[in-house]
């Protein structure tokens, strides 16, 4: 006896989905690499004045007192990860070298994450080399920079700590300098173009397997 040919149908579409989704599953990275993506604030005492927008590739920092946001392209092949040897912080750092926008110099972005609390995220950042003329150039060791200093570590001067906001809708204003409208979305809130396909796949695949 033959199987249902909507069970046939169903288990080859269950396949589909399994080859498309695990390539994005792959690129997507593990939780200890992607715990920086978000949107953060100062909001300790009830007002934020500064804001943290981390994407998989860009950084916006924002400041109400000093408008406009300062936007920052990753340049992804120089993103390295290190061990911070401070108790207060997740085993793992990120750091980022940063094209700058718009005048096209290079930052470096050290950052580390404090998970112990469950109930919030911290992140403590520190953007040294402002304005170097390479990637290279701002992807050299910092002296000037302890993990475990976080009061004076940043080159003397003490990290930027946030914590992750009640809600990504508070970055959404946060858009890159050349966006097309004021309406446009900010791009950490853009599904990929794979997730989108993805969705969209299981989306006309359940509606079949339904019918």
């Amino acid at each position: 006896m033959n199987p249902p040919k909507s069970s046939t149908f169903l288990a080859a579409c269950l396949v589909l989905l399994l080859l498309i989704t695990q390539p994005i599953a792959a690129a997507s990275g593990t939780d200890a690499d992607n715990l920086h993506i978000g949107c953060w604030d100062d909001q300790f005492n009830g007002t934020a004045s500064s804001h943290l927008l981390i994407t998989p590739d860009k950084i916006v920092v924002a400041y109400d007192d000093y408008p406009p946001p300062y936007e920052h392209d990753i340049v992804v092949n120089y993103t390295s990860y290190f061990s911070p040897g401070n108790d207060k912080m997740n085993e793992q750092g990120v750091s980022f070298i940063t094209k700058n926008v718009p005048d096209g110099s290079y930052s470096d972005f050290d950052m580390m994450i404090d998970s112990s609390d469950g109930a919030v995220d911290i992140i403590y950042y520190c953007q040294i080399n402002f304005n170097e003329t390479s990637a290279n150039e701002a992807a050299k060791e910092d002296k000037d920079v302890s993990y475990l200093d976080l009061d004076g570590g940043c080159n003397t001067f003490p990290w930027s700590k946030l914590h992750r906001a009640d809600s990504d809708d508070e970055c959404k204003d946060l858009i890159a300098a050349d966006a097309e409208s004021v309406d446009a979305p900010s791009s950490a809130f853009i599904m990929s173009g794979s997730s989108a396909a993805a969705a969209a796949i299981m989306a006309a695949l359940f509606g079949i397997i339904v019918m």
